[in-house]
């Protein structure tokens, strides 16, 4: 049997930003996020669950040979739980329900039959990138994230941020007097990922213990 999410949970936060793990969550409605079993992007998937209200279930689909690996993170018990597709399904996997599910993944990175299970969710979004920067901007779109999270996510992953909205606050709502109206952008928006590649998976050679290092350890 495959090595269960070997080296997923290796340090996955040791390195909390003080300015994100201080932040209030806002008052969104829950929602859950479906990752693959990359150290950088559950990494990210712990960070963001520290500003807003977010489940998060990794997946490891392996080799056409392996079994499907599905775990969920139980912040009571500091700890990722084993389930599987038909409890993911049900949509009982979280209490309230979640409002959102946003898959990460191209198609061929996804378990067979991961957007069908998730219709019990009345809006599911599938993001096909793994680079951090394009996860990012596609969750702020409902998430809204503040200047300060920005910068907290950006210093946390070595991001670029850049602020589209600076000439509108200098000249006001109609921007620069001679320049074409444009449609607002949001305040800061990361356009760039330092090096600007996905980052790769974690070494499949390595064993750790499910979890070695868990949130709660700063």
């Amino acid at each position: 049997m495959k090595k269960i999410f070997r080296t997923l949970m290796v340090c996955l936060v040791v390195m909390v930003a003080a300015s994100c793990a201080n932040m209030p969550k806002r008052n969104l409605d829950p929602s859950m996020l479906v990752i693959p079993s990359r150290y950088t992007i559950v990494q990210l998937a712990f960070d963001i669950a520290r500003l807003r209200p977010v489940t998060l279930v990794a997946y490891d689909k392996g080799s056409a040979s392996d079994e499907l690996m599905m775990h969920i993170w139980n912040p009571g018990l500091q700890e990722w739980v084993k389930t599987g597709m038909d409890e993911f399904s049900s949509g009982n996997l979280t209490d309230p329900t979640a409002k959102r599910v946003y898959v990460l993944g191209a198609d061929a990175d996804l378990p067979a039959g991961m957007l069908q299970a998730s219709q019990w969710c009345p809006v599911v979004k599938q993001i096909d990138s793994l680079t951090i920067s394009t996860i990012v901007n596609s969750l702020n779109a409902d998430m809204k994230f503040s200047s300060s999270e920005w910068r907290g996510i950006a210093k946390r992953h070595r991001l670029t941020v850049e602020d589209r909205n600076s000439d509108r606050r200098r000249y006001g709502r109609y921007g620069k007097p001679g320049a074409a109206r444009e449609v607002p952008m949001p305040e800061e928006e990361i356009i760039e990922e330092i090096g600007g590649e996905p980052m790769p998976p974690v070494n499949q050679d390595e064993e750790i213990s499910l979890p070695l290092i868990n949130p709660a350890d700063k």
